[in-house]
């Protein structure tokens, strides 16, 4: 019912159910979604806090409490929740916990010791949440080395972040003596609204010849589009498109589109074309979207 927008209705069978069995963690967890869908934020926290009520080890509830605590702006809860995340099989199989014996790093200064920051999940956490890396060597003052692992093919984009040193994940690792989670950073250091790394831009794309050259085919205003999530997400649905909707964006003449999709997952027709390989919408990839971004 929820997936066919009928969210009031299926609002209304759950309070039913509710009424019937109100020590139903699921139809908790159900109303709190169908709140989720259809919003109302507040709700789908209240939803969820009566589902922990229930079953206060499931990690999977608590994960989904930080991503409503987020959504509200409780981040400093919302990320605690979030430590959540490793007590839930799928998540530990699609991202396995290092095996690391060295303790936990907690936020405090280094004072000269080194801190190793493990990669975690895919390329746009690693990109949002790299620059927590270069606000944890800012605030060492007693000094210190701060080593982050990552993907290979982010390696020559997070070399533009001073004053840390990476490694391409599965390599060889240095001595170090404490160590935390990329997306653990935030909790942490205590991130609230008023203190996210809001310093931008925090990544630099080295500008090579065939980038310079690809931006010299228009002078028009230049406008990157992305419309469909990798085809395996979970949530592929919900965060895709279809590239013709972008269609009636050609009409306007004083832009440029050029697609930065990294994969196509519907073949181009005779329309889309006009932006996926025509000499002035070529096909780009994150570097050009960071350079894109200054004009």
């Amino acid at each position: 019912m929820r997936g066919q927008r009928r969210l009031t209705e299926a609002i209304s069978y759950y309070q039913q159910a509710l009424l019937l069995k109100p020590d139903s963690a699921e139809v908790h967890r159900n109303l709190g979604t169908a709140y989720y869908e259809q919003g109302n934020i507040a709700l789908a926290i209240a939803s969820s806090r009566e589902e922990l009520a229930l079953r206060p080890d499931d990690a999977e509830a608590h994960k989904n409490l930080s991503a409503l605590l987020i959504l509200s702006g409780d981040l400093q809860r919302g990320f605690a929740e979030y430590e959540w995340r490793w007590q839930m099989p799928e998540f530990a199989r699609e991202n396995p916990r290092p095996s690391i014996s060295k303790p936990l790093w907690q936020g405090e200064d280094l004072e000269g010791r080194t801190l190793l920051i493990t990669r975690e999940q895919g390329f746009g956490d690693m990109i949002h949440f790299i620059r927590y890396a270069k606000v944890v060597r800012e605030q060492q003052t007693g000094g210190g080395r701060v080593l982050v692992t990552c993907f290979e093919p982010m390696l020559r984009l997070f070399k533009s972040i001073p004053d840390i040193e990476l490694l391409i994940a599965g390599s060889a690792l240095p001595d170090f003596d404490v160590w935390a989670p990329m997306m653990s950073l935030p909790y942490i250091l205590g991130t609230t609204l008023e203190t996210i790394p809001a310093q931008v831009p925090y990544l630099h794309a080295r500008e090579g010849e065939r980038l310079k050259a690809l931006l010299r085919t228009s002078d028009k205003f230049k406008v990157g589009i992305v419309w469909a999530s990798r085809t395996d997400h979970p949530n592929s649905r919900k965060r895709s498109c279809d590239l013709n909707h972008f269609l009636q964006l050609l009409s306007l003449p004083h832009i440029t589109l050029y697609s930065l999709q990294k994969d196509f997952p519907q073949p181009p027709n005779s329309k889309t074309t006009k932006i996926l390989f025509s000499s002035e919408n070529s096909y780009m990839t994150l570097p050009i979207l960071l350079r894109l971004s200054k004009h």
